[in-house]
């Protein structure tokens, strides 16, 4: 598949390795943190863990199949990476959506946000999408030698829609948001409404980024699934190469998520932060390790963190 295979492997594994790390931290942030137990960081919390599956089967299984010449298409490894690959891929577009979806109703109705928006209402819609997911990739693993053109056609058209609906429920988010600022003006700035425009514009900037980042990863594989049906007979060594690297591109977002997690959400970085201190500190005092001088610093750092 290509020609130089260690690329692969030199391309691969440090995202790999950003993928479970930097998931499985922020997973283990929001659990472990109460103030972050919100229905958007509930959204979040599901994207993370389907990335987190990505880094553990995906991409691994992604470099051991991409370095074998031929490339295998009948074996273990390459049927558990289709299922899983597919399980995934569908609950990203989904879960993308409805982070748009719930930006949305967070910023044109609040009050009915706040209202009907809950943590566990959240868990059972994540839930649902989950299924929803398991149940297309088993059907389509099933019959997809039977009926591949109308399996390719029905996604590429799913992830047209969904993107397209991302797209517009944010562009909506954005125009919500610049009214209220030119509508409060400098009571935005200061005062009562500081507090919400900062806010607002926080989660708006951290899901815009978000979905530049999925977009820039998703629309080549959606090219790819496109020349796909129309040389369908006519499957070239190039279209092989291409189909590696655009689905090495979309597993690549995986690693970029976590990243815009801790870079645009200060309260997830200073969260994060304490609780990599006092369990790093924490293994120091059960084993003896620390001194008094160094027990009194950890004290100070956990209460800068906490103020932050």
């Amino acid at each position: 598949m290509f020609a130089y295979p260690w690329i692969v492997l030199a391309l691969d594994i440090i995202p790999t390795l950003f993928t479970v790390v930097g998931n499985g931290i922020f997973f283990f942030t929001i659990w472990k943190t109460k103030s972050a137990h919100t229905p958007s960081n509930t959204l979040l919390a599901f994207l993370s863990v389907t990335d987190l599956l990505v880094g553990i089967i995906c991409q691994p299984l992604f470099i051991a199949t991409m370095l074998q010449s031929p490339v295998p298409c009948c074996t273990v490894e390459m049927m558990v990476y289709n299922f899983v690959f597919g399980i995934t891929s569908w609950t990203s577009f989904l879960c993308i959506c409805l982070i748009s979806a719930d930006r949305f109703f967070a910023v044109y109705y609040p009050y009915r946000y706040r209202a009907f928006a809950t943590c566990k209402k959240f868990a059972y819609i994540t839930a649902v999408i989950f299924t929803v997911s398991l149940a297309y990739t088993t059907i389509d693993v099933i019959f997809y030698e039977q009926s591949q053109i109308t399996f390719l056609i029905f996604l590429i058209v799913f992830q047209t829609i969904v993107l397209l609906v991302t797209f517009v429920l944010y562009i909506l988010v954005y125009r919500v948001i610049h009214r209220q600022r030119k509508m409060y003006g400098a009571q935005c700035r200061r005062g009562m409404l500081e507090r919400r425009c900062r806010k607002d514009e926080g989660k708006s900037k951290t899901v815009a980024w978000i979905l530049m980042a999925f977009a820039f990863c998703s629309l080549p594989y959606t090219s790819y699934l496109i020349q796909m049906v129309l040389f369908y007979e006519k499957e070239s060594k190039f279209l092989q190469s291409f189909g590696a690297w655009v689905n090495f591109l979309f597993l690549f977002n995986s690693a970029v998520n976590p990243l815009i997690y801790f870079l645009k959400r200060s309260d997830i970085r200073y969260a994060a932060k304490r609780i990599i201190l006092r369990n790093f500190h924490l293994l120091r005092f059960s084993q003896g390790e620390a001194n008094a001088e160094e027990r009194v610093q950890y004290n100070v750092q956990t209460r800068t963190v906490l103020i932050h």
